[in-house]
């Protein structure tokens, strides 16, 4: 058990070492996607942002993986509307009938989860990790997402930060 929490706790370190890079709004965001993917062997990551998401889809932000996906998410999808009331990681371990169907962003898709970012209270993205594997996502991987999505959230609480997020998200209106 020691060794699976040194696995993530170097992971975290490594998440925040690759931080060091410009210390800006989209590097943290793309950072935050190409690292959930690689440390949890992942086939696809995609970060979805949203302006508000009480009103707009989630639009596509960030893409790791060499699949076809939609460009954009409803809000109003059962899966999104449990997510934004929740604020908790949602997750799918095989293809099957489910209010969460939608975690899977395509066909070849078999299991995923998916992790708010809650900046002042308010869900403003959501990274899915996808795979192919049913029953991929385990409670390591699910511990590690939550506590990526948590750091990478509590960054976007610096009001420079905060900023550069709004004026991205806006930017897609």
């Amino acid at each position: 058990m020691s060794n699976i929490n040194n696995n993530i706790n170097n992971k975290i370190i490594e998440f925040h070492s690759a931080l060091t890079y410009p210390f800006n709004a989209k590097n943290i965001l793309t950072i935050f996607t190409e690292i959930a993917l690689e440390n949890t062997f992942s086939n696809l990551s995609c970060l979805f942002l949203a302006s508000d998401p009480n009103i707009t889809d989630f639009f596509l932000y960030s893409k790791k993986g060499n699949y076809n996906i939609k460009k954009n998410i409803s809000s109003s999808s059962s899966t999104i509307s449990f997510i934004k009331e929740s604020k908790e990681i949602t997750l799918i371990l095989k293809k099957k009938t489910s209010p969460f169907i939608d975690l899977l962003l395509c066909d070849e898709m078999n299991s995923g989860i998916a992790a708010p970012l809650v900046i002042k209270d308010q869900v403003k993205g959501i990274l899915f990790l996808n795979s192919t594997k049913s029953k991929f996502y385990d409670k390591n991987k699910f511990n590690y997402l939550k506590t990526l999505s948590e750091i990478t959230s509590l960054m976007f609480h610096d009001i420079k930060l905060n900023n550069e997020l709004e004026l991205i998200i806006n930017s897609k209106k």
